[in-house]
């Protein structure tokens, strides 16, 4: 039996004793496979995970030297090796229950669903056993490693879930008293969650603690409106409601499906007020009903900010919408880096950055952990398909997914364009993806195989067109023809960059990608 184990210090065991693994950049090599476990990672993924742009003249070298490493401390000679090589890249194949990450994915799924059907002690005890996994803080020791931050950033978060489904299990089960203490020390790490915030009052107003509760409340409300200069989710205005009239129905029987978190948020990042009339009715679309619409507009530090968030609020509100949209202006000296924390904040699963050109905002990408997609807004002929690109690449992936979810919403054609080389084409890998949309998705794709012109014609057409960025985009930029479709596309063209967490679109509770990404799960 062996183990590997990446929530703490990476380890492996094998019928329960250490395996040694020496150097640095071989453990390394092994935490970017295991996060990536069952799936190829190709060299040059493997090469900007470790070094991001600056890679040493000896870096494929080093790479092959700590996989040989790695082999010899965990294949042993066995007729099945684990670690294996394919014209996709290193694959390293983990059983179902032998990596912890996975353990604990599966428990905190299961303890989501326990708890969603009323089983709320079994929720408690799947919650307990996935937090009990943890031997420490995540992958501590690559912190400078360039793949670790958001790594680290997706198992924190994973983390903080399975504490509040635990929480919320012990209020739901009579520990409200309890659940208090805990859901103070819970607001206090992570204090713009409005799911905590929910709970905290609610699991107060349970105590018998009804003045604290609308304490609670009203101090959150305060706290939005001095520091964002917005109002709290509506489903925090609704306990308030109720816990002034003594509902009846917020006793221990009460569950926490309608509270804010229980569904994320699509997040659009605009430059001016301006970009707002023809960006909000494509994330509309991708927003659809299971997801709140927020807008919010980064602005010099220095800026007018009451302003600024008018001029917003206005621009927003002379978009018709059948559905509300949240919207705030905040002061901000780096984009990037406050970005990630608003999307952590409001529990984003797609952000949506305007551009204006072919530049690639690396802070942004680099940065945020969820779902990105760089949109520059154009003008969609009606009736026009939308188009995605695909090569196969995990990026690909979410332009895919993307693509598909604005077609079906908008009730017009999707394509799914491949290119031809050297006399073989891409027919065969777009069957694969062609089949994955229909499967879990619903929707039929066109598929289209051709020439970088026959893109730029469709693009020239006004057609919506999704590309994912390329595997070596920070050290290579957009290429050539991603360039050529910005400068040339006459309607809307989005630039795909597939995060670390959630599928950006998949329902609240799924915890990893769509399974076709899976490998035998």
């Amino acid at each position: 039996m062996v183990e590997f184990r990446v929530l703490g210090p990476l380890e492996i065991l094998s019928d329960g004793r250490t395996v040694e693994l020496a150097g640095s950049r071989t453990r390394a090599v092994l935490a970017v496979l295991l996060l990536h476990a069952n799936r190829p990672v190709s060299m040059d993924r493997l090469i900007d995970d470790l070094w991001g742009a600056s890679p040493p003249p000896r870096a494929r070298g080093m790479v092959h030297n700590a996989v040989s490493a790695i082999r010899r401390a965990i294949d042993g000679g066995d007729d099945a090796p684990r670690l294996v090589r394919s014209p996709a890249g290193y694959q390293l194949r983990v059983a179902v229950d032998e990596l912890d990450l996975s353990r604990f994915e599966r428990l905190v799924a299961s303890a989501e669903e326990r708890l969603s059907a009323g089983d709320s002690d079994g929720a408690r005890a799947r919650a307990e056993e996935a937090i009990g996994l943890w031997r420490g803080e995540a992958l501590a020791e690559f912190a400078f490693e360039p793949f670790a931050s958001p790594a680290v950033g997706r198992l924190e978060e994973l983390r903080a879930l399975a504490e509040e489904l635990r929480v919320s299990a012990l209020a739901e089960s009579g520990g409200a008293a309890e659940a208090v203490a805990d859901l103070r020390s819970l607001v206090a790490a992570r204090p713009w969650s409005e799911r905590l915030r929910y709970l905290l009052a609610l699991a107060l107003y349970r105590c018998g603690r009804q003045a604290d509760a609308l304490a609670e409340l009203r101090s959150w409300r305060q706290s939005l409106d001095d520091q964002l200069g917005i109002e709290p989710a509506p489903e925090i205005r609704v306990l308030e409601q109720r816990i002034l009239q003594h509902d009846s129905a917020l006793g221990s029987d009460a569950t926490t499906a309608g509270s804010p978190g229980s569904r994320r948020s699509v997040l659009l990042s605009v430059q001016a007020a301006a970009d707002v009339a023809t960006a909000l009715p494509l994330c509309t679309v991708l927003a659809g009903e299971d997801h709140e619409l927020v807008v919010v507009q980064p602005v010099p530090i220095h800026a007018d900010l009451g302003g600024a968030a008018g001029q917003l609020s206005g621009a927003v509100a002379s978009v018709p919408c059948e559905r509300p949209v949240r919207s705030s202006a905040f002061r901000s000296g780096e984009v990037g880096e406050d970005l990630r924390r608003l999307a952590r904040d409001l529990e984003a699963a797609l952000v949506v950055h305007i551009i204006d050109g072919a530049a690639v905002p690396h802070d942004a990408l680099d940065l945020v952990e969820c779902d990105v997609a760089l949109l520059r807004p154009g003008r969609r002929s009606e009736g026009r398909a939308v188009v995605a690109a695909f090569g196969g690449t995990d990026h690909d992936w979410l332009a895919i997914e993307l693509a598909a979810v604005a077609a079906a919403r908008m009730g017009v054609p999707m394509k799914l364009f491949g290119g031809a080389r050297s006399g073989a084409d891409a027919s065969r890998v777009l069957a694969v993806a062609s089949v994955a949309v229909q499967r879990f998705l619903g929707v039929a794709v066109e598929p289209v195989v051709g020439g970088a012109e026959t893109l730029l014609e469709e693009a020239a057409s006004g057609a919506m067109m999704v590309l994912g960025l390329s595997g070596r985009w920070r050290s290579e930029g957009l290429g050539s023809v991603r360039a050529h479709v910005l400068e040339q596309g006459a309607g809307p063209v989005m630039l795909a960059r597939r995060g670390l967490g959630p599928s950006a679109l998949a329902p609240p509770a799924a915890l990893t990608r769509f399974t076709w990404s899976l490998d035998g799960a």
